[in-house]
């Protein structure tokens, strides 16, 4: 009787021990997943589309005196979103007082689809503009073209410092959706950069760094997205 307990004893040992094993082992393999994502730069894939429209303004910094640097954040060809109300974003490398606009145009017709004028008092670095606190709606397949305007004299629009991009907002097939609801909050970014849809890339990732502001890896991510399609002057 004594054996038979002593057996029954050391199978309910074995097998605690070989649960624990599996548990230990699946959590390590996760573990691991999650690492190599976080170490991987996300590689944007431009989409196949025609002629490409090319992003005004950007390239290199001005050497006049006084005069910042501006330039949108979009690639140099037509950049894509499946929102209807993106945040999309520019950069100004100096503080700015000066009145500065933002335009929507259709590009076709070139008609002025939404302007207004932005807080004059701006600081330095990447800034956002949000479509759906402007209540500003894309529709789909209908290509905008966007420009962020420092006006240092309205009586001479000619002065303007102007930096511009466009885009197109697309319809979401069933593959990408599938691959986005697989997909985790901490590496969408990863499947949209490759399905060519730009613009909610740097959104992602640009949400993700103020949630985690002291990972460096997001940083980095979006910094290598920037050189990707030729805006290494603002690469951080």
């Amino acid at each position: 009787m004594k054996r038979i307990i002593l057996l029954l004893l050391f199978l309910v040992l074995f097998f605690a021990v070989s649960d624990n094993s599996l548990l230990f082992a699946e959590d390590s393999e996760q573990k691991v997943a999650t690492s190599d994502t976080q170490t991987n730069s996300p590689i944007y894939v431009p989409p196949f589309r025609g002629a490409p429209s090319r992003r005004i303004g950007g390239g290199s910094r001005s050497l006049e005196v006084n005069k910042p640097y501006l330039t949108v954040i979009a690639p140099d060809h037509t950049g894509l979103t499946i929102q209807e109300q993106p945040t999309i974003y520019w950069y100004i490398s100096e503080p700015s007082k000066t009145s500065i606009e933002f335009t929507i145009t259709k590009e076709k017709g070139d008609d002025r689809f939404f302007e207004v004028k932005l807080p004059q008092s701006i600081v330095s670095g990447l800034q956002s503009f949000s479509l759906k606190e402007h209540n500003i709606k894309l529709a789909p397949n209908v290509e905008y073209k966007w420009y962020v305007s420092i006006v240092p004299d309205p009586k001479r629009r000619s002065k303007d410092i102007i930096a511009g991009g466009s885009i197109m907002r697309i319809t979401m097939n069933e593959a990408l959706q599938k691959k986005l609801d697989k997909a985790t909050s901490e590496d969408i970014f990863y499947v949209l950069a490759t399905e060519s849809i730009w613009y909610d890339t740097i959104q992602s990732l640009t949400g993700l760094i103020e949630k985690y502001p002291n990972n460096k890896n997001y940083k980095q991510f979006r910094a290598k997205l920037f050189e990707q399609v030729g805006l290494a002057e603002i690469a951080e």
